[in-house]
């Protein structure tokens, strides 16, 4: 049995679907305890292939949006480990 943290694709879960992608091929990002479903605790991100700009697009834990790079992704995997915040 794996940890529940550990790891996986550096435990970014990517996904496509019709309702979720966008005309200029951004789609979400669900960043999740490993293990879990699509459900809480997770925060979502848009990605866009094309320019690599990460959106944070989910606002239950901090309230307010921010922008920027994968790092922010890195970020939100801290925050759900406890080990930081958004």
């Amino acid at each position: 049995m794996s940890k529940p943290w550990e790891p996986a694709e550096d435990g970014v879960h990517e996904y496509q679907s019709a309702d979720n992608s966008k005309p200029d091929g951004t789609y979400t990002i669900a960043v999740r305890p490993i293990g879990q479903s699509t459900k809480y605790p997770h925060v979502n991100f848009d990605y866009n292939p094309t320019t690599g700009d990460i959106t944070y697009n989910h606002t239950s834990f901090s309230g307010k949006k921010a922008s920027g790079t994968r790092e922010n992704v890195q970020i939100a995997i801290a925050y759900l480990k406890g080990e930081g915040a958004l």
